[in-house]
């Protein structure tokens, strides 16, 4: 199952956003509190040695966006490599898990912020 584009990439573009942003707490209230606190996303993204950007766009490779079998509502895996600010991808990834709603918008969980 593939995931509609259009929601997926206002979803993450917005988590995007609001980790550069230093919107910790937002996002820990966004995600529902589920998996990472707000401490934990500053943590990981402050402790890291470069300096990050949104990215320029957010087209997803077959690897970057994975359908949870079974799921219901439908959920998927997304890898969201995060970007240097001097350009280019960096190795720090937020993983997320997006879930469809009926309301038509991706209710959005923050499982891990990492380097791959």
């Amino acid at each position: 199952m593939i995931p509609d584009k259009q929601r997926l990439t206002a979803a993450v573009a917005r988590v995007d956003t609001m980790l550069h942003a230093g919107e910790y707490a937002e996002l820990e209230r966004l995600s529902s509190g589920v998996r990472l606190t707000a401490e934990e996303m500053k943590s990981a993204i402050e402790d890291y040695p470069e300096e990050l950007a949104p990215r320029p766009t957010y087209d997803f490779s077959a690897g970057e966006v994975v359908y949870i079998s079974g799921s219901a509502p439908a959920e998927w895996s997304v890898y969201l490599h995060l970007w240097r600010k001097n350009g280019g991808r960096s190795d720090l990834s937020a993983e997320l898990t997006i879930i469809d709603t009926a309301a038509g918008l991706y209710r959005v969980q923050i499982d891990d912020i990492r380097v791959l």
